[in-house]
């Protein structure tokens, strides 16, 4: 497949997913996200994002732009699902005039937005706050149900497709220190490795 042509199918299918998820885990319980783009794009050291503000204009109407890493999509999609899902707490907290997080602080704010939705936030420590761990909540089959068997091929191919390229990018740049908002435990990797402690079984964060 052409690579241009892939990255595109791919966006796509990841903006529809993102589609659903409003519809079946926002809109069905009335939390208004705003009007949302969906980015491919990476934000060193983030998993995804999003804009507290509406930053693009779009035939005369604001949008708030969302965006998840390359790297999150070789991670598989409950990964995918959890960061989309996570994003899109903050829009709807956004639109709301609710304030969730401080830069990479995440109050209980944020975790009641995400309860709200059925998706599990963890408190792991004073300067990180709640965390969304991988996980795979039963709203999720809905989710995918309501997603293109195509759209999932396209999406789950994405750890091969994307896995020599995010190497690639990676490969010149500095080891990053990732630690366990527990425990502490601390290693040093590639900015964009998935290390686990496996004392606490959660996903060691880059510092």
């Amino acid at each position: 497949m052409n690579p241009t042509f892939y990255m595109e199918s791919l966006t796509n299918a990841v903006s529809r997913l993102t589609r659903a998820t409003i519809d079946i885990m926002f809109e069905e319980k009335r939390m208004n996200v705003g009007n949302v783009g969906f980015l491919l794009h990476r934000h060193k050291g983030a998993y995804g994002y999003c804009f507290t503000g509406e930053n693009w204009n779009i035939n005369e109407q604001g949008v708030r732009e969302i965006g998840i890493s390359p790297h999150t999509l070789t991670l598989g999609i409950d990964e995918i699902l959890t960061t989309v899902a996570h994003e899109l707490v903050h829009a709807a907290n956004n639109v709301a005039g609710v304030k969730d997080c401080s830069g990479k602080y995440h109050n209980r704010k944020f975790a009641d937005g995400c309860s709200a939705v059925g998706l599990e936030a963890v408190m792991v420590g004073n300067s990180i706050g709640y965390i969304t761990p991988r996980q795979h909540p039963p709203i999720y089959d809905q989710v995918l149900e309501a997603v293109t068997h195509q759209d999932l091929e396209v999406i789950n191919s994405a750890k091969v497709a994307l896995g020599d390229i995010v190497s690639r990018k990676d490969s010149g740049r500095n080891l990053a220190v990732h630690q366990c908002p527990r425990c502490k435990l601390k290693a040093r990797a590639k900015p964009t490795a998935y290390l686990m402690c496996m004392n606490c079984e959660l996903e060691l964060v880059v510092q």
